[in-house]
Protein backbone atom coordinates (compact mmCIF):
# COMPACT_ATOMS: atom_id res chain seq x y z
CA UNK A 1 0.00 0.00 0.00
CA UNK A 2 1.45 3.44 -0.75
CA UNK A 3 1.98 5.86 2.38
CA UNK A 4 -1.04 8.58 0.40
CA UNK A 5 -3.39 5.81 0.81
CA UNK A 6 -2.75 6.32 4.67
CA UNK A 7 -3.92 9.13 4.53
CA UNK A 8 -7.64 9.23 3.75
CA UNK A 9 -8.05 5.65 5.68
CA UNK A 10 -7.15 7.75 9.46
CA UNK A 11 -8.56 10.70 7.86
CA UNK A 12 -11.84 9.04 8.28
CA UNK A 13 -10.78 6.91 10.90
CA UNK A 14 -10.53 10.25 13.20
CA UNK A 15 -13.23 12.17 11.64
CA UNK A 16 -16.12 9.43 12.70
CA UNK A 17 -16.06 10.02 15.97
CA UNK A 18 -15.95 14.05 15.35
CA UNK A 19 -18.92 14.13 13.53
CA UNK A 20 -21.16 11.38 15.71
CA UNK A 21 -20.46 13.73 18.62
CA UNK A 22 -20.51 16.77 16.95
CA UNK A 23 -24.05 16.90 17.98
CA UNK A 24 -23.62 15.96 21.76
CA UNK A 25 -22.38 18.83 24.35
CA UNK A 26 -21.07 16.01 26.89
CA UNK A 27 -17.30 16.73 28.32
CA UNK A 28 -15.64 14.59 30.98
CA UNK A 29 -13.34 16.37 33.09
CA UNK A 30 -11.26 14.81 36.30
CA UNK A 31 -9.79 18.02 38.31
CA UNK A 32 -6.10 17.85 39.14
CA UNK A 33 -5.78 16.28 42.65
CA UNK A 34 -9.06 13.74 42.70
CA UNK A 35 -8.37 10.26 41.87
CA UNK A 36 -10.74 8.15 39.91
CA UNK A 37 -10.01 4.18 41.33
CA UNK A 38 -11.40 2.04 38.25
CA UNK A 39 -11.03 1.73 34.67
CA UNK A 40 -12.28 4.93 33.28
CA UNK A 41 -14.69 4.71 29.66
CA UNK A 42 -15.75 7.93 28.37
CA UNK A 43 -16.90 9.02 25.19
CA UNK A 44 -17.60 12.84 24.87
CA UNK A 45 -17.15 15.85 22.93
CA UNK A 46 -14.14 16.94 25.54
CA UNK A 47 -12.15 14.67 27.48
CA UNK A 48 -9.79 16.11 29.91
CA UNK A 49 -8.02 14.26 32.54
CA UNK A 50 -5.95 16.51 34.54
CA UNK A 51 -6.27 13.97 38.16
CA UNK A 52 -5.15 10.41 38.61
CA UNK A 53 -6.45 7.10 37.36
CA UNK A 54 -5.91 4.09 38.87
CA UNK A 55 -6.79 1.93 36.22
CA UNK A 56 -6.97 2.22 32.42
CA UNK A 57 -8.19 4.95 30.39
CA UNK A 58 -10.47 4.45 27.23
CA UNK A 59 -11.41 7.27 25.82
CA UNK A 60 -13.62 8.21 22.20
CA UNK A 61 -14.10 11.69 21.32
CA UNK A 62 -13.38 14.81 19.38
CA UNK A 63 -10.00 16.01 22.01
CA UNK A 64 -9.07 14.11 24.65
CA UNK A 65 -6.01 15.85 26.93
CA UNK A 66 -4.26 13.77 29.84
CA UNK A 67 -2.43 16.17 31.47
CA UNK A 68 -2.75 13.98 34.75
CA UNK A 69 -1.24 10.40 35.72
CA UNK A 70 -2.70 7.25 34.62
CA UNK A 71 -1.41 3.71 36.34
CA UNK A 72 -2.72 1.52 33.65
CA UNK A 73 -2.93 1.68 29.54
CA UNK A 74 -4.78 4.13 27.84
CA UNK A 75 -6.67 3.48 24.48
CA UNK A 76 -7.61 6.38 22.67
CA UNK A 77 -9.64 7.53 19.51
CA UNK A 78 -10.38 11.04 19.05
CA UNK A 79 -9.46 13.97 16.54
CA UNK A 80 -7.15 15.21 18.43
CA UNK A 81 -4.83 13.52 21.17
CA UNK A 82 -3.08 15.45 24.07
CA UNK A 83 -0.92 13.42 26.45
CA UNK A 84 1.45 15.37 28.70
CA UNK A 85 0.79 12.88 31.80
CA UNK A 86 2.52 9.86 33.05
CA UNK A 87 0.83 6.98 32.00
CA UNK A 88 2.60 3.90 33.44
CA UNK A 89 1.42 1.28 31.21
CA UNK A 90 1.16 1.22 27.50
CA UNK A 91 -0.65 4.20 25.21
CA UNK A 92 -2.18 3.21 22.00
CA UNK A 93 -4.13 6.06 20.14
CA UNK A 94 -5.98 6.73 16.48
CA UNK A 95 -6.01 10.57 16.28
CA UNK A 96 -6.19 12.85 13.43
CA UNK A 97 -3.26 15.03 15.76
CA UNK A 98 -1.58 13.39 18.70
CA UNK A 99 1.05 14.75 21.06
CA UNK A 100 3.30 13.53 23.30
CA UNK A 101 4.89 15.10 25.84
CA UNK A 102 5.39 13.11 28.91
CA UNK A 103 6.78 10.08 30.25
CA UNK A 104 5.22 6.83 28.84
CA UNK A 105 6.88 3.85 30.64
CA UNK A 106 6.02 0.70 28.39
CA UNK A 107 5.02 0.76 24.27
CA UNK A 108 3.04 3.04 22.38
CA UNK A 109 1.45 2.60 19.35
CA UNK A 110 -0.37 5.28 17.24
CA UNK A 111 -1.93 5.46 14.27
CA UNK A 112 -3.19 9.65 12.42
CA UNK A 113 -1.98 12.06 10.20
CA UNK A 114 0.49 13.74 12.37
CA UNK A 115 2.35 12.52 15.15
CA UNK A 116 4.45 14.60 17.44
CA UNK A 117 7.30 12.83 20.34
CA UNK A 118 8.08 16.59 21.89
CA UNK A 119 10.68 17.04 23.40
CA UNK A 120 9.67 15.82 27.02
CA UNK A 121 8.38 12.64 25.42
CA UNK A 122 10.06 9.89 27.04
CA UNK A 123 9.15 5.67 25.96
CA UNK A 124 10.19 3.11 27.89
CA UNK A 125 9.43 0.26 25.44
CA UNK A 126 9.30 0.07 21.73
CA UNK A 127 6.95 2.82 19.66
CA UNK A 128 5.34 1.81 17.03
CA UNK A 129 3.71 4.46 14.69
CA UNK A 130 2.15 5.10 10.85
CA UNK A 131 1.72 8.18 10.14
CA UNK A 132 1.84 11.02 7.08
CA UNK A 133 3.99 13.32 9.14
CA UNK A 134 6.01 12.40 11.91
CA UNK A 135 8.36 14.09 14.03
CA UNK A 136 10.26 12.25 16.78
CA UNK A 137 12.03 15.23 19.34
CA UNK A 138 11.95 12.91 22.66
CA UNK A 139 13.70 9.45 24.05
CA UNK A 140 12.65 6.03 22.79
CA UNK A 141 14.16 2.89 25.03
CA UNK A 142 13.08 0.67 22.38
CA UNK A 143 13.07 0.53 18.70
CA UNK A 144 10.93 3.43 16.31
CA UNK A 145 9.53 0.90 13.71
CA UNK A 146 6.36 2.12 11.30
CA UNK A 147 5.52 3.92 8.45
CA UNK A 148 5.51 7.87 7.40
CA UNK A 149 5.60 9.64 5.06
CA UNK A 150 7.63 12.41 6.12
CA UNK A 151 10.04 11.57 9.21
CA UNK A 152 11.79 14.00 11.31
CA UNK A 153 14.06 12.39 13.94
CA UNK A 154 15.95 14.97 16.24
CA UNK A 155 15.89 12.90 19.53
CA UNK A 156 17.28 9.31 20.78
CA UNK A 157 16.06 5.75 20.33
CA UNK A 158 18.05 2.05 20.01
CA UNK A 159 16.90 1.12 16.44
CA UNK A 160 14.87 2.72 13.75
CA UNK A 161 13.03 0.58 11.22
CA UNK A 162 10.81 2.63 9.07
CA UNK A 163 8.87 2.82 5.69
CA UNK A 164 8.70 6.60 4.45
CA UNK A 165 9.01 8.78 1.34
CA UNK A 166 11.44 11.24 3.29
CA UNK A 167 13.98 11.04 6.32
CA UNK A 168 15.68 13.65 8.41
CA UNK A 169 18.31 13.17 11.10
CA UNK A 170 19.03 16.29 12.64
CA UNK A 171 22.65 17.10 14.24
CA UNK A 172 20.81 16.28 17.88
CA UNK A 173 19.68 12.69 16.39
CA UNK A 174 20.77 9.73 18.35
CA UNK A 175 20.34 6.12 17.34
CA UNK A 176 21.99 3.49 19.18
CA UNK A 177 21.71 0.63 17.35
CA UNK A 178 20.96 0.42 13.47
CA UNK A 179 19.23 2.74 11.27
CA UNK A 180 16.89 1.19 8.79
CA UNK A 181 14.72 2.01 6.30
CA UNK A 182 12.85 1.82 3.34
CA UNK A 183 13.16 4.70 0.87
CA UNK A 184 12.81 5.97 -2.45
CA UNK A 185 14.95 8.27 -1.37
CA UNK A 186 18.17 8.70 0.90
CA UNK A 187 17.95 9.88 4.27
CA UNK A 188 19.43 13.23 5.25
CA UNK A 189 21.81 12.81 7.94
CA UNK A 190 22.83 16.25 9.33
CA UNK A 191 26.90 16.39 10.65
CA UNK A 192 26.74 15.93 14.16
CA UNK A 193 23.90 12.98 13.52
CA UNK A 194 24.76 9.90 15.43
CA UNK A 195 23.90 6.51 14.17
CA UNK A 196 25.75 3.66 16.57
CA UNK A 197 24.94 0.49 14.47
CA UNK A 198 24.54 0.09 10.67
CA UNK A 199 22.86 2.37 8.07
CA UNK A 200 21.01 -0.04 5.98
CA UNK A 201 18.67 1.53 3.16
CA UNK A 202 15.89 -0.81 1.30
CA UNK A 203 15.77 0.95 -2.23
CA UNK A 204 11.63 1.27 -2.90
CA UNK A 205 11.26 1.74 -6.79
CA UNK A 206 8.18 4.43 -7.62
CA UNK A 207 6.64 2.37 -9.91
CA UNK A 208 5.46 5.07 -13.06
CA UNK A 209 3.27 2.48 -15.04
CA UNK A 210 -0.35 2.92 -14.90
CA UNK A 211 -2.77 0.95 -13.37
CA UNK A 212 -4.01 -1.92 -15.52
CA UNK A 213 -8.07 -1.58 -16.14
CA UNK A 214 -8.30 -4.97 -17.13
CA UNK A 215 -6.96 -6.20 -13.73
CA UNK A 216 -9.26 -3.66 -12.24
CA UNK A 217 -12.37 -5.12 -13.91
CA UNK A 218 -11.47 -8.70 -13.10
CA UNK A 219 -11.10 -7.97 -9.51
CA UNK A 220 -14.39 -6.40 -8.81
CA UNK A 221 -16.33 -8.79 -11.21
CA UNK A 222 -14.34 -11.52 -8.98
CA UNK A 223 -15.61 -9.48 -5.84
CA UNK A 224 -19.29 -9.08 -6.89
CA UNK A 225 -19.00 -12.64 -7.87
CA UNK A 226 -18.38 -14.13 -4.62
CA UNK A 227 -19.60 -11.61 -2.12
CA UNK A 228 -23.59 -11.96 -4.11
CA UNK A 229 -22.83 -15.84 -3.69
CA UNK A 230 -22.31 -16.03 0.14
CA UNK A 231 -24.84 -12.64 0.15
CA UNK A 232 -27.61 -14.92 -1.71
CA UNK A 233 -26.93 -18.02 0.66
CA UNK A 234 -27.88 -15.84 3.56
CA UNK A 235 -30.74 -14.14 2.18
CA UNK A 236 -32.04 -17.83 1.08
CA UNK A 237 -31.25 -19.35 5.14
CA UNK A 238 -32.64 -16.60 6.58
CA UNK A 239 -33.87 -13.69 4.31
CA UNK A 240 -36.57 -11.98 7.81
CA UNK A 241 -33.40 -11.83 9.73
CA UNK A 242 -31.04 -10.37 6.98
CA UNK A 243 -33.50 -7.37 6.74
CA UNK A 244 -33.94 -6.97 10.43
CA UNK A 245 -30.01 -6.68 10.42
CA UNK A 246 -29.60 -4.63 7.63
CA UNK A 247 -32.56 -2.06 8.85
CA UNK A 248 -30.79 -0.24 11.59
CA UNK A 249 -28.57 1.32 9.26
CA UNK A 250 -31.01 3.09 7.71
CA UNK A 251 -32.79 3.96 10.65
CA UNK A 252 -29.90 5.12 12.95
CA UNK A 253 -26.56 5.48 10.73
CA UNK A 254 -24.70 7.27 13.25
CA UNK A 255 -25.10 5.17 16.40
CA UNK A 256 -24.29 1.76 13.97
CA UNK A 257 -21.31 3.89 12.54
CA UNK A 258 -19.96 4.24 16.06
CA UNK A 259 -20.23 0.21 16.95
CA UNK A 260 -18.87 -0.44 14.15
CA UNK A 261 -15.62 1.71 14.93
CA UNK A 262 -15.43 0.24 18.37
CA UNK A 263 -15.99 -3.27 16.89
CA UNK A 264 -12.79 -2.62 14.62
CA UNK A 265 -10.37 -0.51 16.84
CA UNK A 266 -11.01 -2.67 20.13
CA UNK A 267 -11.37 -6.02 18.69
CA UNK A 268 -7.87 -6.13 17.36
CA UNK A 269 -6.82 -4.66 21.12
CA UNK A 270 -8.56 -7.67 22.75
CA UNK A 271 -7.15 -10.24 20.54
CA UNK A 272 -3.59 -8.62 21.40
CA UNK A 273 -4.65 -8.80 24.97
CA UNK A 274 -5.37 -12.41 25.25
CA UNK A 275 -2.43 -13.64 23.08
CA UNK A 276 0.19 -12.13 26.09
CA UNK A 277 -1.58 -14.63 28.22
CA UNK A 278 -1.16 -18.71 28.01
CA UNK A 279 -4.71 -19.34 28.85
CA UNK A 280 -6.16 -17.05 26.24
CA UNK A 281 -4.56 -17.78 23.31
CA UNK A 282 -7.18 -20.50 22.00
CA UNK A 283 -9.86 -17.81 22.89
CA UNK A 284 -7.69 -14.92 20.88
CA UNK A 285 -7.80 -17.45 17.83
CA UNK A 286 -11.45 -17.72 17.73
CA UNK A 287 -12.35 -14.50 17.96
CA UNK A 288 -9.58 -13.55 15.33
CA UNK A 289 -11.41 -15.93 12.91
CA UNK A 290 -14.60 -14.68 14.00
CA UNK A 291 -13.43 -10.88 13.13
CA UNK A 292 -11.95 -11.88 9.89
CA UNK A 293 -15.39 -13.28 8.98
CA UNK A 294 -17.30 -10.00 10.09
CA UNK A 295 -15.03 -8.07 8.31
CA UNK A 296 -16.02 -10.00 5.10
CA UNK A 297 -19.78 -10.40 5.68
CA UNK A 298 -20.20 -6.80 7.04
CA UNK A 299 -19.96 -5.67 3.21
CA UNK A 300 -23.15 -7.54 2.79
CA UNK A 301 -25.31 -6.17 5.33
CA UNK A 302 -24.27 -2.26 3.99
CA UNK A 303 -25.66 -4.03 0.55
CA UNK A 304 -28.31 -4.96 1.51
CA UNK A 305 -29.15 -1.49 3.26
CA UNK A 306 -28.06 0.44 -0.36
CA UNK A 307 -30.50 -1.39 -1.96
CA UNK A 308 -33.60 -1.01 0.95
CA UNK A 309 -32.67 2.81 0.52
CA UNK A 310 -32.54 2.93 -3.45
CA UNK A 311 -35.86 0.60 -3.13
CA UNK A 312 -37.81 2.64 -0.72
CA UNK A 313 -36.30 6.07 -2.99
CA UNK A 314 -38.13 4.68 -5.74
CA UNK A 315 -40.61 2.99 -4.83
CA UNK A 316 -39.63 -0.18 -6.01
CA UNK A 317 -41.38 -3.69 -5.04
CA UNK A 318 -39.21 -6.11 -5.72
CA UNK A 319 -37.18 -9.56 -3.87
CA UNK A 320 -34.90 -9.01 -0.97
CA UNK A 321 -32.42 -10.43 -3.47
CA UNK A 322 -32.80 -8.12 -6.10
CA UNK A 323 -32.16 -5.37 -3.17
CA UNK A 324 -28.76 -6.73 -1.88
CA UNK A 325 -27.70 -7.29 -6.26
CA UNK A 326 -28.83 -3.49 -7.01
CA UNK A 327 -27.24 -2.57 -3.75
CA UNK A 328 -23.61 -4.32 -4.45
CA UNK A 329 -23.65 -3.39 -7.37
CA UNK A 330 -23.96 0.59 -6.39
CA UNK A 331 -21.20 -0.39 -3.70
CA UNK A 332 -18.58 -1.78 -5.74
CA UNK A 333 -18.77 1.37 -8.33
CA UNK A 334 -18.64 3.50 -5.48
CA UNK A 335 -15.57 1.93 -4.27
CA UNK A 336 -13.40 2.44 -8.08
CA UNK A 337 -13.54 6.40 -7.51
CA UNK A 338 -10.25 7.38 -6.03
CA UNK A 339 -9.97 8.12 -2.80
CA UNK A 340 -13.63 8.25 -2.15
CA UNK A 341 -13.75 4.45 -2.97
CA UNK A 342 -11.67 3.97 0.09
CA UNK A 343 -13.94 6.32 2.21
CA UNK A 344 -17.21 4.18 0.76
CA UNK A 345 -15.55 0.64 1.63
CA UNK A 346 -14.44 1.60 5.45
CA UNK A 347 -17.79 3.09 6.13
CA UNK A 348 -19.62 -0.12 4.51
CA UNK A 349 -17.44 -2.17 6.57
CA UNK A 350 -17.95 -0.41 9.56
CA UNK A 351 -21.93 0.47 9.10
CA UNK A 352 -21.85 -3.93 8.69
CA UNK A 353 -19.38 -4.39 11.81
CA UNK A 354 -21.69 -2.28 13.64
CA UNK A 355 -25.09 -3.82 12.76
CA UNK A 356 -23.60 -7.16 13.30
CA UNK A 357 -22.67 -5.90 16.95
CA UNK A 358 -25.85 -4.60 17.84
CA UNK A 359 -27.93 -7.83 16.44
CA UNK A 360 -25.45 -9.87 18.81
CA UNK A 361 -25.53 -7.37 21.57
CA UNK A 362 -29.44 -7.76 21.36
CA UNK A 363 -29.31 -11.73 20.96
CA UNK A 364 -27.03 -11.74 24.23
CA UNK A 365 -29.20 -9.30 26.19
CA UNK A 366 -32.31 -11.78 25.07
CA UNK A 367 -30.92 -14.68 26.84
CA UNK A 368 -29.81 -13.08 29.90
CA UNK A 369 -33.55 -12.32 30.31
CA UNK A 370 -35.16 -15.72 29.49
CA UNK A 371 -32.15 -17.75 31.83
CA UNK A 372 -33.65 -19.20 34.64
CA UNK A 373 -33.59 -17.53 37.91
CA UNK A 374 -33.14 -19.89 41.49
CA UNK A 375 -36.60 -20.34 41.56
CA UNK A 376 -37.14 -21.39 38.21
CA UNK A 377 -35.10 -24.02 38.74
CA UNK A 378 -36.52 -27.56 40.58
CA UNK A 379 -35.64 -27.86 44.03
CA UNK A 380 -34.74 -31.32 43.86
CA UNK A 381 -33.46 -33.42 40.89
CA UNK A 382 -35.60 -35.52 38.50
CA UNK A 383 -35.32 -39.13 39.21
CA UNK A 384 -32.92 -41.36 37.29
Amino acid sequence: MKLKYLIPIFAVLVLVPTFVLAGQDKSFYLPAGESYNANLYEVGQSINIAGTVNGDVYAVGKEVNISGSVKGDVFVVASEVRISGQVDGNVRAVGRTITLNSVIKRAVALGGEKIYFNDQSSVGATAITFASHLEMRGNIAGNLDGAAQNALITGSLTHTNLYTEELILTETAEIRGNLNYSSSREANIEAGATVNGEINRTVRVVSERPSDGSQLALRKLWQLLSLLLIGLIFIWLMPKRIAELSQPILVDPWRILLWGLAVFVLTPLAIIALMFTVIGIPLGIIILAAYGIMLYVARIFSAVAIGLWLARRFHWTMALSWVFLIGLVVYLVLTVIPFFGDIVALAAMWFGLGALARYKYQILQGWRVDEPTDTDLPSTPPAM
